[in-house]
């Protein structure tokens, strides 16, 4: 099945979708937990995993290193985390949740996650499990290969097959791996 030409393409609903979470869920814990989204995605991922060195929650919130940590310098100077050194790396610093903390995320959780779950009331239960598999297998899809680098092409696609544009061969259509 195509869509029509007038139709927005799948990428144009992707990112149009994308946008819409992220200010729907930035105004949400703006508003119900009182802090940024980056604040409230370092005691997220704290409560899942604590403690854990700033350098790995950077990377799992796809912030760079300054804005990590500045966001764990406005949390812990909310009494919310602490810093530890990493006896693994003297270099590293580790980041745990303080009990004030953990009540503050604990308590904010289930409401965020109501919270989501109305962002997609819409859908029916089936559809939510529907495109939550699509999603998953397109996002495998995405993920580089650790033995093929993090440039490299997803495994399965090779240049040759992207379609010129303009009339203009990209490649020469042969795999460059």
């Amino acid at each position: 099945m195509t869509l029509p030409e007038s139709a927005p393409s799948l990428e144009e609903i992707l990112h149009r979708a994308r946008d819409r979470l992220i200010r729907l869920e930035r105004s949400w814990i703006r508003e119900n937990v009182g802090i940024g989204v980056s604040d409230f995605g370092v005691l997220r991922h704290l409560v899942r995993t604590d403690p854990v060195p700033v350098s790995v929650i950077g990377r799992k919130l796809l912030l760079t290193s300054g804005s990590v940590t500045t966001a764990v310098d406005r949390v812990e100077r909310r009494g919310w985390v602490v810093r530890k050194s990493d006896p693994a790396d003297r270099r590293g610093v580790m980041v745990s949740l303080t009990p004030a903390g953990r009540e503050l995320v604990e308590a904010a959780l289930p409401h965020y996650r109501a919270a989501l779950d109305r962002m997609s009331a819409g859908l029916s239960t089936v559809e939510k499990a529907q495109l939550a598999n699509l999603l998953r297998k397109w996002k495998m899809g995405m993920d580089p290969d650790p033995d093929r680098g993090p440039n490299r092409n997803p495994p399965g696609l090779r240049l040759a097959e992207i379609e010129p544009i303009g009339g203009q061969t990209l490649v020469s259509g042969r795999d460059p791996s």
